[in-house]
């Protein structure tokens, strides 16, 4: 083996991988490829709201920073289970975890989790009360002062 060739990440490449795959069905892959894999919408779909494969690539990066703004810490909920069916029965291994900066670094397997189609995306109850980040900077980018 070529130790020159990129090949992708994998479990090993870093103390601790953890993989948000957003789109299995297009520029990402449904192998398991972390020591942790969070499926948005499960392993066979594509993160919700995006029009394509680029928008849902890049929304495991969204979703992360997302993750890291105070008290979104644990919006994003997951489950372990192998397929969508396995999450939406609760037939799991009853795992629960939280998927971005709240990630348990011991945590290991696959799990499902389901988001919004927009910001915010996280589905816990603290994100869905804040207005999102665009909404707090459209003042801003119009010139208007959100005070007045």
């Amino acid at each position: 083996k070529d130790k020159d060739l990129l090949t992708g990440l994998a479990r090993g490449d870093a103390d601790f991988v953890d993989a948000i795959h957003t789109s299995t069905c297009g520029m990402g892959t449904r192998q398991r490829v972390g020591d942790v894999d969070f499926y948005v919408n499960g392993p066979a779909s594509t993160a919700p709201g995006a029009t394509n494969v680029i928008e849902a690539t890049m929304r495991a990066t969204r979703y992360f920073a997302e993750s890291v703004r105070p008290g979104n810490e644990r919006n994003f909920p997951a489950v372990a289970a192998n397929s969508i069916d396995q999450y939406e029965n609760n037939d799991g291994a009853g795992k629960r975890a939280y998927m971005g900066i709240a990630t348990d670094f011991d945590l290991e397997g696959d799990y499902i989790l389901k988001v919004n189609s927009r910001s915010p995306f996280g589905k816990s109850t603290p994100a869905q009360k804040q207005s999102t980040y665009h909404g707090q900077h459209q003042a801003w980018k119009s010139g208007k002062n959100q005070n007045n």
